[in-house]
């Protein structure tokens, strides 16, 4: 997974809430993974007590854990890009679809 990506999308395992687009930075230790995900209301740990499971491929890194705060089981990283970023636009009213990665990078902009 890309770890210097400038934004990941993040679908809440078992939440039933949409996916957000967010900061991320990934904590490893050597008895798991947490996360500090900031989606601009303020940054928050996954979990937050104790640690993951994390499973990382090229694409993404999931992470499993039952102590959820929003409900959620885990969670899953996937740098944003512009074709994922327009598909979250159609679900998501308050993102606006872009042409190209240069308006992506400035809506990333926090």
């Amino acid at each position: 997974m890309n770890r210097a990506a400038m934004g990941y999308i993040v679908p809440l395992a078992g939440s039933g809430l949409l996916p957000f687009v967010a900061k991320c930075v990934v904590e490893d230790r050597p008895d798991g993974v947490r996360v500090l995900v900031d989606d601009g209301s303020g940054p928050r740990w996954f979990p937050r007590e104790g640690l993951a499971v994390a499973t990382e491929t090229d694409d993404s890194m999931d992470l499993a854990y039952t102590t959820g705060q929003l409900g959620e089981t885990g969670l899953r990283l996937e740098p944003v890009n512009v074709e994922k970023w327009n598909e979250l636009a159609k679900r998501r009213p308050e993102l606006t679809p872009v042409g190209d990665s240069d308006e992506l990078a400035l809506l990333l902009r926090w």
